[in-house]
């Protein structure tokens, strides 16, 4: 509790003087005086039966001073804010398809890869041997089915002279299928050694960020058991976020359309990263947490994004057209239903029953109850009952220094009636 002494300055300085001395006091930001400061001074000011006596005199009440919003129609945007995380499209983890030393690394930690950019040389050596040794026996076994080709010739001319009989033409086309069969199994023998003399040079499976290299030159790999390095893609990039499922009917209603817009943020500075479309619903609803994920899909060639980091997600659900607004801290909630004050022509509020529809952190729609142009209180509510005189001010430093001069006023009046009496 605040307490006046009977010798300070009467008047609005010498309230004035003391109530900011007690929010300095107690370190409170100036912002956060000015909200107190109109309640206390009402406190102070209409607590007292002497000053409640003087407020009313003749019937006439003192004038409320209030801040005020005009009721505006436009399209209203309702938006849908969570947080989420970044991540890659693809992410691969790199390993050998041959076994052999590592004898050469090519990139750097780090490094922006290209598809088919060569990362690693694995020692190809004995892949060439196996090489020499099936082009080797391809040759032996193409002479072997010349020569087959060759008697299974002779054969066939002097069987349709009846020369030779049915067992040995069926004897010599043998050979030559055989034959036929070995130079086939050489030839992919030797397709597959080449492959692995391909897969000896590790090259980059897609385009991305390089992480660190699990390997130096040396190290013995072997097939499918090491990672040697992994590959972020970093553009495009995902992010991932999940909803509350009633938002479902709105999210499904703008997935496929332009107006599917999702923009990102600083989860610590709040400055915008980022905008993107949303691309992907998951095909279920989480029934542990009632929440549904959700995937947008940005373009990153700044690298604004980083697979991992932690984002805030704002997404417009839906447009309403035409919409009565005002400013959300104009409507206050009775026992029974939401009103506004309503401030007339004379100067005096009514008391107004709403219909509220969707809100956001500053505005709210007004469904019934409120035309377009109506002027309504958003401060200054406190004081206020219905047909209230009130007078408007254009800032809240105009209506604390109002209230001031109130409650300066009406002490320095009940000062002067102690002191006649």
């Amino acid at each position: 509790m605040i307490g006046i002494n009977e010798g300070s300055k009467a008047g609005p300085n010498g309230i004035s003087f003391c109530v900011r001395h007690f929010f300095y006091f107690f370190g409170l930001k100036r912002q956060a005086a000015l909200l107190l400061l109109v309640p206390l001074v009402v406190l102070l000011n209409g607590c007292s039966p002497k000053n409640a006596g003087a407020a009313t005199k003749n019937n006439v009440r003192e004038p409320v001073p209030v801040l005020v919003a005009e009721a505006v129609q436009k399209d209203f945007d309702l938006y849908l804010s969570a947080f989420g995380h970044v991540s890659s499209y693809n992410r691969v983890a790199v390993k050998p398809r041959v076994s052999g030393h590592i004898i050469s690394v090519h990139f750097q930690e780090g490094q922006d890869l290209e598809q088919g950019e060569l990362l690693f040389k694995i020692d190809p050596r004995k892949t060439e041997a196996s090489l020499a040794q099936a082009q080797a026996a391809l040759a032996r076994d193409e002479a072997r089915l010349s020569n087959a080709t060759n008697n299974f010739a002779r054969a066939r001319a002097l069987f349709e002279q009846s020369l030779i009989s049915q067992e040995q033409m069926d004897s010599v086309t043998t050979e030559l299928r055989t034959a036929e069969a070995t130079v086939a199994l050489d030839q992919a023998s030797i397709q597959d050694i080449l492959l692995n003399l391909e897969f000896s040079s590790v090259t980059a499976p897609i385009s991305g960020r390089a992480g660190s290299i699990q390997v130096n030159v040396g190290n013995l790999v072997s097939t499918g058991s090491d990672t040697l390095v992994t590959i972020n893609e970093i553009d495009p990039i995902s992010v991932e976020f999940s909803v509350a499922e009633r938002f479902m009917p709105q999210i499904r209603a703008i997935l496929d359309t332009p107006d599917a817009v999702v923009d990102v943020f600083d989860n610590s500075t709040e400055r915008k990263l980022a905008s993107g479309k949303l691309d992907f619903m998951q095909n279920y609803v989480d029934r542990s947490t009632g929440m549904i994920g959700l995937s947008a899909r940005f373009e990153n060639a700044s690298h604004r994004l980083w697979p991992g980091q932690f984002v805030r997600v704002v997404m417009r659900l839906e447009r309403i057209a035409d919409a009565v607004q005002v400013p959300a801290v104009a409507v206050q909630r009775g026992q029974n239903y939401p009103f506004v004050f309503v401030v007339g022509a004379d100067q005096t509020v009514e008391m107004r029953e709403v219909k509220v529809g969707e809100q956001r952190e500053l505005d709210a729609v007004i469904e019934e109850g409120l035309a377009a142009g109506e002027v309504v209180v958003t401060d200054g509510v406190l004081r206020l009952t219905p047909g209230a005189p009130v007078i408007i001010h254009a800032s809240l430093d105009d209506a604390v220094e109002s209230a001031l001069v109130q409650g300066g006023a009406a002490k320095g009046k009940a000062n002067g009636e102690k002191a006649n009496r």
